[in-house]
């Protein structure tokens, strides 16, 4: 399990890189920033970022300057398989989504890509993993055939 949760993090610093000293964090409120001024290319147009509308069926957060849409997404723990206190859901979006007493949860999940979705015990060690599709409406289920598919889908092997 050690390696799952070393694996999550690589994949989370390889989509979203690490900042630079000289980037400075997105504004999520739109607030103007003092930002330094940047040479321009003599003859070459500088590029324009185009104006983001709000959806109303899609949250929307800004990581680097790209737009990044959510949405809620419910699911269960199948308690006969998965076992553990304290049980909480991490996504990148919401990172402490609490597992009710029936195995219920709401998270966070993305609309636009997959991703991997965990399930933390209260000591923080990983008791299940899933994958999240923007596509798929069914609950999002923590069971041993989740937990197979994620660790195929981040690297095992067919076999």
């Amino acid at each position: 399990m050690k390696y799952l949760l070393l694996g999550l993090v690589v994949v989370v610093l390889l989509v979203f890189g690490c900042a630079q000293a000289s980037e400075q964090a997105p504004n999520v409120s739109g607030a103007p920033q003092n930002k330094p001024a940047v040479k321009q290319q003599t003859g070459l147009p500088q590029p324009q970022a185009p104006a983001v509308q709000e959806t109303p069926a899609a949250n929307q957060s800004k990581i680097f300057g790209q737009d990044m849409k959510t949405r809620a997404r419910s699911g269960y723990v199948n308690r006969s398989e998965i076992g553990g206190d304290g049980l909480i859901v991490v996504s990148v979006w919401k990172p402490n989504a609490t597992v009710m007493p029936d195995g219920s949860f709401t998270t966070e999940v993305s609309t636009i890509g997959a991703q991997l979705i965990m399930l933390l015990d209260k000591d923080n060690k990983a008791r299940a993993t899933a994958i999240s599709l923007p596509e798929d409406t069914f609950p999002l289920v923590f069971d041993a055939k989740s937990t197979t598919k994620a660790s195929m889908w981040i690297g095992g092997s067919e076999n």
